[in-house]
């Protein structure tokens, strides 16, 4: 009963990866003859959790008391975890080549999962040391807020470059959810005897969820539609009439999913109290190790009040601004991104990139916010003969300062350009 108690609060944050980067509507490589491109990407980040701490998770690392410590002097007021995965692929193509008209049409297909949570600081300092230090007193684990989607998208999209140097597209989508949590806690407070032989939670919650994607034929539990627009002007400061530059603002992933009436709402608004031998602390003092956990397990302590609904979901999507010059030897890409329904600080980046010979570019990537602090990253490029491989890092700071830094992302893509 301990841990599965606590799970109800403050685990969410735990179910682990946090930025899509990269991939845009239809870059502008694929734009003027087509091509086709797949791509995989994963992240996660956090204003308190390390990279060591995310690495003991996968391998089952006993934490000790420095890194514990390092989590909770991250900690504010309110705290931040997200993580993203988005895997797929994308085709575009020329629709009348003869006039060169620059009429494109692309369709693109994926898998995207999302989680988003912020938590108090003694939920936080619970959740990691347990409640010992909070004898005799209450934990306020108040404005606990998380939110996990798993789901599909199909979008199918046109794209117009103007003589002008103006370029501007739209997608519309099908989305097609797999699974959904959502919990919601303005107000939500524990409270531990002196002698630690009761516990009492008091708790205004509410919660929607549907069953595990497995457990039915299809998979699907929910069908909604998204949208895609962006406009873009040329730019160009670099002096050099060569040199391609330009100014783009992006709305991506605005949409919906509602899912079916198999999904469960839950309201919470109870006093609940333990006493006995079975209480004591969170976690356990025979060694209970923190560890990734089934959100059904959180789901189960709410199944006994729990109705079925259909559920309208707003899916998080992103506000993107960004501007990008190349030089003779190096380009250089900045930009915000504003994420919406989220959780996500708003995120400022600078990309700068050096060319190596003909074929390589190799970037470094600097940035503050997001669910994070800061940032620092890399790329690798190559293009050759209409083939091109990137690799991308948002951030290596949560490997190489794995003790005081939290960002952890990576993200492959494969392209092959389309001939004239």
């Amino acid at each position: 009963m301990r841990l599965r108690l606590l799970i109800l609060f403050c685990v969410f944050s735990l179910q682990g990866l946090a930025q899509n980067y990269s991939y845009t509507s239809v870059s502008n490589d694929l734009f003027e003859n087509g091509g086709v491109e797949i791509y995989g990407e994963g992240g996660i980040n956090s204003t308190t959790f390390t990279g060591s701490f995310f690495a003991g998770l996968l391998d089952g690392t006993h934490y000790d008391n420095q890194t514990l410590r390092s989590i909770t002097d991250r900690a504010g007021a309110t705290n931040r975890l997200g993580f993203d995965t988005h895997t797929g692929f994308s085709t575009a193509f020329k629709l009348n080549k003869k006039n060169n008209d620059n009429l494109l049409f692309t369709l693109s297909a994926g898998f995207k999962t999302h989680f988003n949570s912020s938590y108090s600081a003694d939920a936080l300092d619970v959740f990691l040391k347990g409640n010992a230090a909070f004898a005799g007193r209450e934990a306020q684990f108040d404005n606990l807020h998380a939110t996990y989607l798993e789901y599909s998208q199909v979008k199918a999209g046109l794209h117009k470059k103007t003589a002008s140097g103006q370029r501007f597209g739209v997608a519309i989508g099908l989305n097609l959810g797999r699974s959904m949590f959502t919990i919601d806690s303005p107000f939500a407070r524990m409270y531990t005897h002196s002698i630690g032989n009761a516990l009492r939670f008091n708790v205004l919650a509410e919660a929607d969820y549907t069953s595990h994607s497995g457990e039915s034929a299809s998979g699907i539990n929910g069908i909604g539609a998204g949208l895609d627009f962006y406009f873009e002007q040329e730019i160009n400061l670099s002096g050099d009439p060569k040199n391609k530059g330009f100014l783009r603002f992006e709305v991506q992933d605005f949409g919906f999913i509602t899912f079916n009436q198999n999904t469960k709402n839950t309201v919470m608004d109870t006093l609940y109290f333990y006493r006995g031998s079975d209480v004591g602390t969170f976690p356990n003092r025979r060694g209970e190790e923190i560890a990734l956990l089934d959100i059904g397990d959180a789901r189960d302590l709410a199944t006994k009040t729990a109705s079925n609904v259909s559920k309208t979901v707003w899916l998080p999507f992103w506000l993107r601004v960004r501007g990008y010059q190349d030089f003779d030897s190096f380009d250089v890409t900045a930009g915000t991104d504003f994420r919406v329904n989220a959780g996500f600080a708003p995120y400022v980046f600078t990309h700068v990139r050096k060319h190596i010979g003909k074929a390589w570019k190799a970037g470094i990537i600097t940035g503050a916010g997001g669910y994070g602090t800061g940032n620092l990253g890399f790329s690798l490029h190559f293009e050759n003969a209409g083939w091109a491989l990137g690799i991308i890092s948002q951030n290596v700071e949560g490997v190489v300062f794995s003790n005081s830094a939290g960002g952890l992302h990576g993200g492959i893509s494969i392209q092959k350009r389309f001939s004239k």
